[in-house]
């Protein structure tokens, strides 16, 4: 037997005036307390499980249009937020660009270095170098050979070690590179 949604108040008289004032945590608090549904819940007729089936339907499709459009809304917030990142990120990357340029053009002072000391910050020119290592396994195998002091005990290459016999030595192992390098450093106060 069908029913149309407004004859249900004819129909559940008596069954739906138990379930109206009980909330759902009542209800998980009373199924907890009991492990199984209780009596007075328990469709019996047709009708009832009709009922009980539209309204979990309707649940069920209540629930998934407040997932969707929880997940709508999380999408565009972050896609607010990405746009906001990425308006700010390009702003300080022109700042930083513009600081490096000014740096670059400063004239050293009497000690030869290139800094600005601001209250906001200090901006100074760094020199130093960039060393390309190749793969862990081609650098402990020539460590082996010519450095066996840069070999640390789980067979790693100790850059740091192998990097001063670099500059002591002049002596690259294979794959190795050195090149000279000028950096921007900026210390925000």
């Amino acid at each position: 037997m069908s029913i149309m949604p407004d004859a249900y108040d004819e129909v559940m008289e008596g069954f739906e005036d138990d379930l109206a004032p009980m909330s759902a945590e009542d209800l998980d608090t009373e199924r907890r307390e009991g492990d199984a549904l209780p009596d007075r819940f328990v469709p019996k007729t047709d009708d009832q499980f009709e009922w009980a089936l539209l309204k979990r339907h309707r649940a069920m499709a209540k629930a998934k249009e407040i997932r969707e459009r929880r997940d709508e809304e999380l999408r565009m917030l972050s896609m607010r937020f990405e746009k906001l990142i990425a308006t700010e990120q390009a702003t300080a990357d022109f700042f930083t660009d513009m600081i490096e340029r000014g740096i670059a053009v400063k004239e050293p002072d009497e000690k030869g270095k290139k800094t600005v000391r601001t209250v906001a910050g200090t901006v100074w020119v760094q020199h130093g170098e960039h060393i390309e290592w190749p793969a862990d396994d081609a650098l402990v195998a020539w460590c082996k050979a010519n450095a066996p002091e840069a070999v640390i005990v789980f067979e790693k290459p100790d850059k740091k070690a192998l990097k001063e016999r670099i500059h002591t030595t002049g002596d690259l192992p294979d794959g190795v590179s050195v090149e000279k390098r000028e950096t921007t450093v900026i210390r925000d106060a």
